[in-house]
């Protein structure tokens, strides 16, 4: 169990104030190019994958492999 941190009406003592280290959002995360993709697909293949994406969906949902 962790310990409960007790907190004081004492005075903290001098605050120091630091300048923001971090770099800015756009810099954090490196852009990539998007590429837009069309494909043709039978109405066959279409089915299949969306039943298969139910199935997942209700196995992840209610737990239902989950033992």
């Amino acid at each position: 169990m962790k310990k409960k941190i007790k907190y004081t009406k004492e005075p903290t003592g001098e605050l120091k104030v630091i300048k923001d280290f971090l770099p800015p959002p756009d810099r954090l995360v490196l852009k990539e190019e998007n590429v837009k993709v069309t494909i043709a697909l039978k109405k066959s293949s279409v089915d299949f994958f969306s039943f298969f994406l139910r199935v997942l969906w209700i196995i992840r949902r209610f737990g239902v492999l989950s033992v």
